[in-house]
């Protein structure tokens, strides 16, 4: 009976050892998620100001070392937000001048 008392008690340490684990794991992901997400971000913004400085796709899509076709899209996706930006200042202003 002591040997199944410390396969037991063995299977549960490994339990406990393996969850704690996937909670670091997942407390990890998280922090590097968050600096990808600003990462993002500012590669967007300088692919914006980029732009407006007539610097070609092609020409940032590799110095961010991407594709061109990604770098295209980066842009699109924030051309999209800002109109959304936009249509969400004028529905808020329109709202206070009712």
């Amino acid at each position: 009976m002591d040997d199944v008392k410390q396969a037991r008690h063995l299977l549960e340490q490994e339990r406990d050892a393996v969850l704690r684990g996937l909670n670091d794991l997942r407390r990890r992901y998280r922090r590097i998620n968050k600096t990808l997400m600003t990462l993002d971000e500012e590669r967007q913004a300088l692919m914006v100001r980029g732009r407006a400085a007539g610097v070609p796709i092609v020409e940032m899509a590799e110095a961010v070392g991407t594709s061109r076709r990604s770098a295209s899209n980066i842009l699109s996706q924030a051309q999209e937000q800002l109109q959304s930006q936009e249509a969400w200042e004028l529905r808020r202003t329109k709202g206070r001048s009712t």
